[in-house]
C-alpha cells in the first residue's frame, strides 16, 4: 500500500543524517557481515521482497530459485564492535502467503541502520511476477519479464525490461523525477506534489510495471 506523502516527507527529515555518501560503497568502509542463501521458488505464483533501507538490485535469469546476497559494511569512523553489534541482527528469512514467496531482509530499521551500507543482490526467476516493499535507498532492476511492482519511500529507482514484454508502465511519485523511455518516445514529470503521473499504456507485452515511490526519482528504460 501507498504510504502517505506527508510521512515520507517527515522521515526525509529526520533521516537528514543518512546521506547519499553513506549509502554508496566506499574504500573507507569495512565489510562486517556477507550472507547468501538460496530459496526454491518452483510452485509459487510470484515473489515478494521486503527490505527497509540499502542499496538492492535485482536480476532476472532462467531459474527456478532465488539466490540472495546481503553485505553490510561500516564506515572506519564508525565504532567497529557497535557496527557489528548492530550488523549481527541482520538475517534473510523465507515464508509463503497465498502461493506468493515472501523474502525480507530483516534487521534494518532505518534507525538502528544509520551510518552503515547495505547491498541486497538477489537473482529470481525472470517469469514470475516480482513485488519489492521498501523504505529508503537505491533499487536496481534489470531483466524482468512478468509483472513488476515496486513501492519505495524515498530513494532512486532504475528499472531495465524488454519492452516486448511490457503492455503498460504507471509511474506514481510525489516529489521528484519520473522517466519513461521505450522505442519511440519519452514521458517525463518533475516537480512538488506535481500530482501527475506517467502512464502508458501502448506496449505490445501483455505485462505491467507499477513504481510508486513517494520521493526520489524514477527511470525506466524499455529496450
Amino acid at each position: 500500500m501507498r504510504r502517505p506523502l506527508f510521512t515520507a516527507i517527515v522521515i526525509l527529515f529526520m533521516l537528514s543524517g543518512l546521506s547519499a555518501a553513506a549509502l554508496a560503497a566506499s574504500p573507507q568502509q569495512r565489510e562486517v557481515k556477507s550472507l547468501s542463501e538460496e530459496f526454491d521458488a518452483s510452485g509459487y505464483e510470484g515473489i515478494t521482497l521486503e527490505v527497509s533501507v540499502g542499496e538492492v538490485r535485482i536480476e532476472g535469469a532462467d531459474v527456478d530459485k532465488v539466490v540472495a546476497e546481503v553485505r553490510v559494511r561500516c564506515p572506519r569512523k564508525m565504532d567497529l564492535d557497535e557496527c557489528r553489534d548492530r550488523a549481527d541482527d541482520v538475517e534473510i528469512t523465507a515464508d509463503d502467503s497465498r502461493g506468493l514467496l515472501v523474502l525480507e531482509v530483516k534487521g534494518l530499521s532505518k534507525w538502528r541502520s544509520r551510518g552503515m551500507n547495505v547491498d541486497v543482490h538477489f537473482t529470481v526467476p525472470e517469469d514470475l511476477p516480482f513485488e519489492l516493499d521498501m523504505g529508503i535507498g537505491e533499487v536496481e532492476v534489470v531483466d524482468m519479464r512478468n509483472d513488476l511492482k515496486i513501492d519505495l519511500g524515498i530513494g532512486e529507482v532504475s528499472v531495465r525490461m524488454d519492452e516486448d514484454v511490457v503492455g503498460s508502465v504507471t509511474l506514481d511519485n510525489g516529489i521528484g523525477e519520473s522517466d519513461l523511455l521505450y522505442s519511440d518516445g519519452k514521458q517525463s514529470t518533475s516537480g512538488f506534489l506535481a500530482g501527475k503521473d506517467v502512464v502508458w499504456e501502448k506496449g505490445p507485452g501483455t505485462h505491467e510495471v507499477i513504481v510508486e515511490l513517494n520521493i526520489g526519482e524514477i527511470e525506466v528504460r524499455l529496450q
